[in-house]
C-alpha cells in the first residue's frame, strides 16, 4: 500500500483557500475546531491542550500571543457558521488577577484573541473553507483571513460518536430527519471532558453543544424560496482549583463558564433568470451570552497592607486591610449580539465577458448587559489592582455598518483564460463618540484579485495546468468593545501613612486617574 496523506484542499480559484471535507476531519478524529488547523499547510500536529484557550493563527506558527502582545492576528480571524458571522465585539470577561493560580486566568482570556476554539465542536461539520488570500467585498471586519464552516443539512442515519483518550472523553449524537419532501430536520448533542493531564484533577474543561436545524423550500410568486433557521445552544466551563496538600487553602478555586444561546435565520429567494439581479438573500442572527468568572481565593499578609477605596481623582482616606481573608470575585457578562446582511448577485454576458456582481449592505450590533467586575473592594484580590468595579450595561453599545459591491470577470480567449474580480466594501463605526477620532470616519476597502490560466500542456504524458495570480485588498478590524471603552487606571500616591499603633493607623493617599 503507497502512502496516503490527508490535508486541506487547496483551492485553484482566485484567491488562497483551504477546503476541509467530511472525510478527511474523519480521518484525524478532532476534539474541537483547533485540531483542524493541523491540516493547513505548515500545520503541526500536536497534542491538544483543551485546558487553554485555542486561538486561531492561520499565518504564523507562534503560539498562543503573550498579554500586552501582539493580538490582531487572530483578532482579525472572521469565524462564519452557516453564512453567519461569530461576533465577539462585546466578550468583556478577563479576571483582575492575572497572575493567580498559576496564571491560570491569564491564559483563558479571549477579550483580544478573537474565538475559543475549543467552543466550536466538529462532529456537525460538513465541510470548512479557511481563506487566507483576499476574500469578496461581502466579508468585513477582518485583517487575518476568513474561516466558514458549513454544517450538515438534511437526512441522515442515527450517528453516535465516542471518543476517549488520555485526554478528554468525547460524546455525540445527531440525526436528520425529512419532515416532509421539502422540509428536512437535524438535531445533534455533544458533550466533552478534558483534562491538562490524566493524573490531575485540579484542571479540567467541559464543553456542551446541541443544535436544531431546519431547512424549509417554498415558492413565493411562483419563484423558488429556501428558509434555514438553526438553534443552538453553547456551553464551556473552565475549572481550576488547588491542591489542599500544598501550601494554599483548600478554598482557593477559579471557575470561567459561557452559555449562549444562537437563533440564526438565513432566506434565499431565487428571481428569473433574466432578471438583472436573480438571487437574493437575508442573514440574520441573534445571540445572548451568559458568561461569568468567579474566583475565590485565601489572602494572607505578614503586616498591615494599605488599600485606597476612591473611585474618583483627588484626596482620600483608605483603610487597613485585615492581615488574612477569603477574596471573592466575580466577573458577569451578557453579551449581546445582533448581526444582519442583505445582498443581491446576478449574472451577465456580454460579449464574450461573463460578469458575476454583489452588492449588500451588513449591520452588526454588540452590547454587553452584564453586572461587570463585583467584588468587596476591601478584600481584593490583589493589591496591585489600579482600576475600580464597573458594570458593563453602562458601557454603550457598538455598531458597525457596511456596504459592498463587487464584479467577477471572465473571459476565455482561445485556451487562454482570464478572471477579475474588483470589489469595494464601505464601513463605519455608529455610535462613537466625537471624542475618537474614528467616529466621523468611513472605511474604504478595495478588493482586486486577477488570475490568468494559461492553455493546459503535456509533460511525460501528463496534463499540467499553470495559473498566474495576483491580489490587492485592505482590510480594517475595528476595535472591540473593551478597546472602546478600556476602564480608567488609578495610581494612588500616598501622603500620610501611621501604622505602628494599631488603634491610630491612618492612610491619606492622592489619587491621580492615568486615561
Amino acid at each position: 500500500m503507497q502512502e496516503v496523506v490527508f490535508t486541506a484542499k487547496e483551492d485553484k480559484g482566485l484567491t488562497s483557500k483551504s477546503v476541509i471535507d467530511r472525510k478527511a476531519m474523519e480521518h484525524l478524529q478532532p476534539s474541537s475546531f483547533s485540531d483542524l488547523m493541523e491540516l493547513l499547510p505548515g500545520g503541526l500536529a500536536k497534542q491538544p491542550n483543551l485546558t487553554t484557550t485555542n486561538v486561531a493563527l492561520i499565518r504564523e506558527s507562534s503560539g498562543r500571543p503573550t498579554e500586552g502582545g501582539y493580538n490582531t492576528s487572530s483578532l482579525g480571524v472572521q469565524f462564519m457558521v452557516d453564512d453567519n458571522i461569530i461576533n465577539s465585539n462585546s466578550d468583556m470577561q478577563r479576571s483582575l488577577n492575572q497572575l493567580a493560580f498559576s496564571s491560570a486566568p491569564k491564559s483563558r482570556n479571549t477579550i483580544s484573541t478573537g474565538i475559543d476554539m475549543r467552543s466550536i465542536s466538529t462532529n456537525d461539520i460538513e465541510k470548512v473553507e479557511i481563506i487566507r488570500g483576499i476574500p469578496s467585498a461581502a466579508y468585513g471586519d477582518l485583517t487575518s483571513g476568513l474561516i466558514k464552516i458549513e454544517r450538515k443539512i438534511g437526512v441522515t442515519p442515527l450517528q453516535a460518536r465516542v471518543k476517549v483518550d488520555g485526554y478528554s472523553k468525547q460524546y455525540y449524537v445527531g440525526k436528520g430527519f425529512s419532515l416532509r419532501d421539502n422540509w428536512k430536520l437535524n438535531t445533534s448533542f455533544n458533550f466533552l471532558d478534558a483534562k491538562m493531564d490524566p493524573s490531575d484533577d485540579q484542571q479540567n474543561y467541559q464543553r456542551i453543544t446541541a443544535s436544531l436545524r431546519s431547512e424549509l423550500k417554498l415558492k413565493l410568486w411562483n419563484n423558488p424560496l429556501k428558509l434555514r433557521s438553526n438553534l443552538d445552544f453553547s456551553g464551556t466551563l473552565d475549572n481550576v482549583s488547588i491542591d489542599p496538600d500544598n501550601a494554599y487553602a483548600p478554598t482557593d478555586r477559579y471557575k470561567s463558564y459561557t452559555r449562549k444561546f444562537t437563533v440564526t435565520n438565513n432566506f434565499t429567494y431565487e428571481l428569473p433568470k433574466k432578471s438583472f439581479f436573480d438571487l437574493v438573500t437575508l442573514n440574520t442572527s441573534i445571540r445572548q451570552g451568559f458568561d461569568r468568572i468567579e474566583q475565590r481565593q485565601f489572602i494572607q499578609y505578614s503586616r498591615p497592607r494599605a488599600l485606597p477605596l476612591s473611585t474618583e481623582e483627588g484626596e482620600s482616606v483608605g483603610i487597613f486591610a485585615a492581615t488574612s481573608f477569603v477574596s471573592e470575585y466575580m466577573t458577569d457578562g451578557k453579551p449581546l449580539d445582533f448581526n444582519a446582511q442583505l445582498q443581491t448577485t446576478g449574472k451577465k454576458s456580454f460579449l464574450g465577458f461573463t460578469n458575476t456582481y454583489e452588492l449588500g449592505i451588513d449591520w452588526r450590533y454588540s452590547k454587553n448587559n452584564g453586572r461587570g467586575d463585583v467584588y468587596d473592594v476591601t478584600q481584593p484580590s490583589s493589591l496591585s489592582m489600579f482600576i475600580r468595579p464597573r458594570a458593563f450595561r453602562d458601557i454603550p453599545a457598538t455598531q458597525n455598518i457596511a456596504a459592498f459591491i463587487g464584479d467577477r470577470i471572465n473571459y476565455k480567449l482561445n485556451k487562454h483564460s482570464f478572471t477579475l474580480y474588483g470589489g469595494l466594501r464601505m464601513s463605519k463605526l455608529l455610535g462613537v463618540d466625537n471624542s475618537y477620532k474614528i467616529s466621523n470616519k468611513i472605511f474604504a476597502e478595495p478588493r482586486l484579485n486577477f488570475q490568468y490560466g494559461l492553455p493546459q500542456f503535456m509533460i511525460a504524458g501528463k496534463p499540467l495546468q499553470i495559473d498566474l495570480t495576483l491580489g490587492y485588498g485592505l482590510f480594517y478590524k475595528q476595535p472591540t468593545t473593551y478597546y472602546l471603552y478600556p476602564n480608567k487606571q488609578f495610581t494612588d500616591y500616598v501622603q500620610l501613612n501611621y501604622h505602628d499603633d494599631a488603634r491610630y493607623r491612618y492612610i491619606n493617599y492622592i489619587r491621580m486617574c492615568n486615561h
